[in-house]
């Protein structure tokens, strides 16, 4: 929001130091830093200490006034053109040499500078050219980063070259309108970081994954030697049985001469063939 304090930048030392950072020598013209901003030391009034216009309008911008947020003060100034007759849109931002943080903003008139000579003397050309809706319009309105977080503006030209009608002026197309490029370059950067996490989590799954498919191979390989040497004794017993192969001489002498009345012989001679048929398939 908007705060009428009127207190414009905290030193004279810090705005000029924040134009040497952010703007070329052909930008900083009177309407940065005009006779009516600075003392006869160069040093930045404060415009509480000023006494403002009594042209001023309700709600109309001035040099020193305050916001919360760069969205704030772009909210404020498309509104009060909304009000006038005209849209706004962002020209410029300015980033610190520091530690590359925007530091500044410009808005200006739609209607600012000229349509590219390439765009309307194109040879190849088959549709007539759109009209021209930049007029070379110079109102604009400016916006440096204060210590602790607030807004200030420090330019602002009101006059427009071109005519203003309130009813002319398209519907907004939301609500709020979000330009703040600091808030995006975050959005960003914790995607990025996300993404980032994401893969190497990706990573370790399939890592995992890999693991599991090598035990199942490798599990498989010993079910398949295990199933090879059953299959081999099977059909080796096989063989043995159609060849008429007998039971050791031992088990058989036991077995003949054990007592059938009891039911001995029977049990024993299941038993030992079970024992030898499960020694043979080779599992026990």
């Amino acid at each position: 929001m908007a705060s009428s304090s009127g207190q414009g930048l905290n030193s004279s030392s810090n705005y000029r130091q924040w134009l040497a950072e952010t703007f070329d020598g052909h930008e900083m013209l009177d309407d940065e830093l005009s006779d009516n901003n600075v003392d006869g030391n160069g040093n930045l009034i404060n415009q509480s200490d000023q006494s403002f216009p009594m042209t001023l309008e309700p709600g109309e911008p001035y040099i020193g006034m305050e916001f919360e947020s760069a969205e704030d003060a772009r909210e404020f100034y498309e509104m009060y053109g909304r009000r006038l007759g005209f849209t706004i849109r962002n020209n410029r931002t300015r980033r610190s040499l520091k530690d590359n943080s925007i530091i500044g903003r410009e808005f200006v008139c739609s209607k600012e500078g000229f349509r590219a000579d390439k765009c309307t003397k194109r040879e190849d050309r088959v549709l007539p050219s759109r009209p021209a809706t930049r007029e070379g319009c110079n109102a604009m309105l400016r916006i440096a980063a204060k210590d602790g977080g607030k807004w200030v503006i420090y330019g602002f030209i009101k006059e427009h070259n071109h005519e203003l009608n309130p009813n002319k002026i398209p519907p907004r197309r939301s609500h709020r309108i979000a330009f703040c490029e600091d808030k995006k370059d975050l959005k960003i950067r914790e995607l990025a970081t996300e993404l980032h996490r994401e893969k190497r989590k990706s990573a370790a799954y399939q890592e995992q994954l890999q693991m599991v498919l090598k035990y199942i191979e490798e599990h498989t390989q010993r079910l398949s030697l295990k199933v090879d040497v059953v299959s081999k004794n099977l059909r080796e017993l096989e063989s043995a049985f159609n060849h008429g192969f007998a039971l050791d001489s031992s088990i058989t002498s036991g077995l003949v001469k054990a007592d059938t009345g009891s039911g001995l012989a029977k049990e024993g001679y299941y038993g030992c063939g079970r024992a030898w048929l499960l020694a043979f398939l080779g599992l026990i």
